[in-house]
């Protein structure tokens, strides 16, 4: 029976699928004992969730029935709702986005007060109400994003000072209010993951306190840089590098939209290094004007614990990534590429084969004839244990939504030869074999192709996922081999 198991051991299912709010709000209405539990996961970031229109102004509503009857009678509103509300839904926020609150709040205003002037002040005085009632309300609030939040200051509002020293994370662009950087400093020293982005809106006069926030975090461990703003990102930078915290605690930093020169790349890679436990880095829009090879060779430490590489970039220039590659050789197990395209594979090739000889797991778009290549990573990365490529011009986050009629963006190639040949070289402990290209084989080389293969066993995958001309005959061949897991689609 589903209303055996106890509220902590739903409690935690739920949050394991605090994504999939469809599901969740499923599971709200399987029985009362379920929708208890499920309840506080549907209404912790509510609005992420509901970014629609008319979802906002039902989101407003429900809020609007939670506020004290003074508040409601001060400002002069009320909620539309025909019922009154179950629960204590404020109670239940975790993540406070103070703009998406006043925009949602602005779409209620919009839809209910006609005239402009009493509208325009309502969006501000009705937003400031809803957080002063999660402040008041929240058992604690986990997240704050602050960014183009310049409506109103909520570290003056009424319970602050209680709730948002719990905080975890922080998302912050600029200080829109005197001192708040310094307020965030003082008050929020529990930050865990900090996320700075357009640092170019930033004020020169502000980079001090910036960098105050971050060295007071003695439990920082992620950080998330997007500066236009090269002049800001050295002084952040260094100050991040002077942190005695960060360089025990940081371990996950993600730097974007930074155009480097030559001299301080070569520093920033060097220094890169000094964070002991930093375990990964994703890269997304860096440019440099000359890389300096013999400077980055001088006196460069080894990454102690980098095991994960992400590039989100169409264009990095492959050398960039080379002495990252050669100084966290013996840690790196995991390089994934998201919208490289132009890329010279051969160059690709050559550096993993060089230096990440314990890569396991290597993810990244390549084009048909590209993908012809791989034997010779495949020889050179002998640790691999999952392998994926796809097509350049898909979002992997997205493939799974494609039907059959829009496959054929994929130029076909006849890899009946190849795939004999691939088999070959395929390292010993290689598990999951992904290729989402519109690779075209016979039923009869699929049968050899399986026969003996060991991916796909234990608990891997081997998948085929774009290939035309799939047949009855290649279903049957994929029955004779139940153990490798295979798939084509």
């Amino acid at each position: 029976m589903p209303s055996a198991l106890p509220y902590v051991c739903l409690s935690n299912i739920f949050q394991h699928i605090d994504k999939d709010q469809k599901s969740l709000y499923s599971c709200a209405f399987v029985n009362k004992h379920w929708c208890v539990s499920a309840i506080p996961e549907l209404w912790r970031s509510p609005f992420e969730n509901h970014q629609e229109s008319k979802r906002q102004i039902a989101l407003i509503n429900t809020y609007i029935a939670c506020l004290p009857q003074a508040i409601q009678k001060r400002l002069r509103i009320s909620s539309t709702l025909t019922q009154s509300v179950t629960f204590n839904y404020p109670a239940y926020i975790r993540n406070i986005p103070v703009n998406r609150i006043f925009l949602s709040a602005a779409e209620w205003c919009n839809s209910k007060i006609e005239a402009e002037t009493p509208r325009e002040r309502m969006k501000k005085e009705l937003s400031k109400a809803l957080c002063r009632n999660f402040l008041g309300q929240a058992a604690y609030i986990d997240c704050l994003d602050i960014t183009i939040a310049n409506d109103f200051n909520i570290f003056r509002l009424y319970g602050a000072s209680n709730k948002l020293p719990q905080i975890h994370t922080l998302k912050v662009n600029n200080e829109y209010y005197s001192d708040q950087f310094k307020t965030i400093s003082k008050l929020c020293q529990n930050i865990q993951s900090l996320i700075i982005s357009q640092m170019e809106y930033v004020k020169p006069t502000n980079y001090g306190d910036l960098v105050k926030i971050i060295q007071v975090q003695p439990k920082l461990q992620d950080l998330s840089i997007d500066s236009h703003n090269f002049e800001g990102f050295k002084v952040v930078w260094n100050g991040l590098v002077n942190s005695e915290y960060a360089k025990n605690s940081l371990t996950n930093l993600i730097i974007k939209h930074i155009y480097f020169d030559s001299i301080f790349f070569s520093k920033f890679l060097q220094q890169l290094t000094t964070f002991e436990n930093l375990e990964k880095i994703t890269i997304k829009k860096w440019f440099i004007e000359k890389l300096n090879h013999q400077e980055i060779q001088s006196s460069f430490r080894e990454f102690k614990k980098l095991n994960t590489i992400i590039v989100k970039q169409y264009d990095l220039p492959l050398k960039i990534l080379e002495p990252i590659f050669q100084y966290s050789s013996s840690a790196l197990h995991t390089l994934q590429f998201i919208h490289l395209q132009n890329y010279n594979i051969e160059t690709l090739i050559d550096l993993l084969s060089d230096y990440c000889h314990n890569l396991k797991k290597f993810i990244a778009p390549m084009t048909i004839h590209q993908s012809i290549k791989i034997e010779k990573l495949f020889k050179g990365c002998q640790q691999l244990e999952y392998f994926h490529i796809y097509h350049p011009n898909f979002d992997l986050k997205k493939i799974h939504l494609m039907n059959r009629s829009q496959y054929n963006v994929c130029v076909a190639m006849d890899v009946d030869d190849y795939l004999l040949k691939l088999k070959n070289t395929f390292p010993e402990g290689l598990k999951t074999f992904k290729v989402y290209l519109n690779w075209v084989f016979s039923p009869d080389v699929l049968e050899k192709f399986l026969d003996g293969l060991m991916i796909g066993k234990n608990n891997g995958i081997l998948e085929f996922r774009f290939s035309q001309g799939l047949s009855d005959e290649h279903l049957e061949i994929i029955k004779k081999f139940p153990e490798n897991n295979v798939k084509l689609m």
